[in-house]
């Protein structure tokens, strides 16, 4: 995008020059996105990360991530919600590890869900327990069975989930 509209900026419409800027910052953040998680999974790999906490609304957290992703599925044509039961949930977190744990489900959901499918991320409080339930699920081709020990492994498919998975055991 960025050689089209320096190429061609003066025979774009406004509209255009807004797509293609949309474009730019979609693809800005995943670079962006795809650095943190390889020095986030540096740092795990050298164990030396720690959790770094403080009291968070998750729910406009959760929110702003979602919002992340919403061009994606308008592109993909795929039904994308965000559920939260509650409409404010105070939590101590380390929010940089939830917001690429979960970034990273969110992109695996993604990209195996079928244009006109389904993605949705919920955020869940039971406060009888005390538990605060975090999930995304997705329509798409899920994971073999032979392939569910393989998951969390390193390189299997990249670094993502074995990041994810690292952090939610912190």
């Amino acid at each position: 995008p960025i050689k089209r509209l320096t190429e061609e900026y003066n025979s774009l419409s406004d509209e255009e020059k807004q797509h293609l800027l949309k474009m730019i910052e979609t693809n800005v953040s995943k670079l962006n996105f795809r650095l943190s998680q390889l020095l986030a999974f540096r740092k795990v790999d050298i164990e030396k990360d720690e959790l770094h906490l403080s009291t968070e609304n998750i729910v406009p957290l959760i929110g702003t991530i979602y919002s992340n992703f919403s061009e994606l599925a308008i592109a993909k044509d795929i039904d994308y919600r965000f559920n939260a039961n509650m409409p404010e949930v105070e939590v101590v977190v380390d929010r940089e590890k939830i917001e690429l744990t979960l970034f990273n489900l969110l992109s695996n959901a993604f990209k195996y869900t079928e244009r006109g499918g389904t993605v949705i991320i919920s955020c869940e409080l039971d406060a009888s327990k005390q538990e605060l339930w975090i999930s995304v699920k997705d329509s798409g081709c899920g994971i073999p069975k032979e392939d569910l020990n393989k998951v969390f492994k390193r390189f299997w498919k990249g670094v993502g989930l074995s990041l994810a998975n690292e952090y939610v055991n912190m």
